[in-house]
């Protein structure tokens, strides 16, 4: 074997290795594609594949073909969000001219390397309609209410994660908790929030600027939750 060989394998080698480290998003709602510090991409879920890029190329042949304006605007918020690793930097963005996005962009440390995860979250465009029907929904809540500060501890980590579009199953994982369990969490979120619906609360949450934090602080547990299996094996 040539040393072209070797260096090839030894890269394939490594690439597979990084993808394996993220192979808890592999269940999750929310399209995501992971970007190492070298800005070569190391993942992406199915999502990711089924809904933005396509599945019949990759990653990187994907963002090639972007707009520049589009793949500049991307790399900058990679590029603030690297500055700012305790922070999760989103933006909203239009992929081929009518899907709009709002990409959060999460940096992940894993043995002094750092990763940028992408995750592509439904934006939501308000028309006259919806302003209408917003409204409607708005005067059904007495009074606003950040369920930061209104749900219990557990009961916020499940609803964070659930309103980033996580399923049940990998909450219960993820928070070692049972499927039932969390369920139960977020109808008691329901109850105390007096939003009977996951779309409303949604939108609940976007009108009142609640849903930016409430992602940071669901990839935050993901984050943690990286950090004490990586140490585990150390």
């Amino acid at each position: 074997m040539s040393a072209r060989d070797l260096m090839r394998s030894s890269d394939s080698s490594q690439s597979q290795q990084e993808a394996t480290r993220f192979k808890i998003f592999d269940n999750s709602e929310i399209p995501i594609c992971i970007r190492n510090s070298s800005g070569v991409f190391v993942y992406s879920n199915h999502n990711f594949s089924n809904v933005i890029k396509g599945c019949e190329y990759d990653s990187a042949y994907w963002f090639e073909k972007l707009p520049l304006e589009l793949k500049c605007a991307l790399l900058e918020k990679e590029v603030d969000a690297l500055a700012n690793p305790d922070m999760a930097i989103i933006k909203s963005f239009v992929i081929e001219d009518y899907f709009y996005w709002c990409v959060l962009f999460q940096v992940v440390c894993i043995n002094s390397e750092s990763y940028i995860l992408w995750h592509f979250i439904k934006d939501v465009v308000f028309s006259q309609a919806n302003s209408r029907y917003l409204n409607h929904v708005m005067n059904d809540v007495c009074e606003i209410k950040n369920p930061a500060l209104v749900l219990e501890p557990g009961v916020y980590q499940s609803f964070c994660l659930f309103f980033s579009g996580f399923t049940h199953e990998f909450i219960s994982r993820l928070l070692s908790v049972t499927s039932g369990a969390s369920k139960k969490r977020i109808s008691k979120a329901y109850s105390i929030m007096e939003i009977d619906n996951k779309d409303d609360m949604i939108l609940y949450l976007k009108t009142h600027s609640f849903l930016p934090s409430v992602h940071r602080y669901a990839f935050e547990l993901i984050n943690s939750k990286c950090n004490l299996l990586r140490k585990a094996k150390l």
